[in-house]
């Protein structure tokens, strides 16, 4: 379902996939092996299937933005909840046009995830605020920067694996009209 107007868009999607032999990648069990590490596993039937919400507000010369996912990533042989899936994932960003510069910040929130088959070790969730900038040089050029997990957010995606602390990118974008 959408709705749209000139200052406005809403959706809302449900969906429902289902895989089966999906590949993914699970710590291999220490009492087992002589080192720690991942392998690929294979699971044989998964639904994945969840709800999307997304709305898109224009305020004179402010966005808001904003999205809440709701998702059941599921081993149907299990009955298991998919490894480092969250059933909840919410986006909301507000930015402002000031003529050539937009400027805005985001917040990302991502609900608890599994890092095993049997999910019983939980990945706890994390929220990110991130902060940027765009100038716009012409119709085709545009200066960019981002400022990512600005207040240094310690979070884990995959279970011993490091994730980027605050971090700082700029750049330059052309788009050919």
């Amino acid at each position: 379902v959408h709705y749209e107007t000139d200052a406005q868009r809403s959706s809302a999607t449900y969906y429902q996939n289902e895989v089966t032999n999906l590949i993914q990648w699970v710590p291999i069990d220490p009492t087992f092996a002589t080192t720690f590490g991942y392998t690929p596993s294979n699971v044989s039937n998964a639904k994945l299937s969840g709800w999307t919400f997304a709305h898109k507000q224009e305020l004179g010369s402010y966005q808001v933005v904003g999205s809440l996912d709701l998702q059941d990533p599921n081993d149907q042989t299990l009955n298991k909840t998919l490894i480092y899936r969250a059933r909840e994932i919410a986006k909301l960003g507000l930015s402002r046009n000031m003529g050539s510069l937009n400027i805005g910040g985001e917040l990302q929130s991502n609900a608890k995830r599994y890092a095993d088959t049997d999910n019983t070790i939980e990945l706890g969730g994390y929220t990110l605020m991130n902060l940027r900038a765009q100038y716009k040089l012409n119709k085709e050029w545009f200066i960019l920067v981002r400022a990512n997990n600005i207040f240094d957010k310690k979070y884990v995606l995959v279970d011993g694996y490091a994730t980027p602390g605050s971090n700082l990118f700029a750049g330059i974008r052309y788009t050919p009209k």
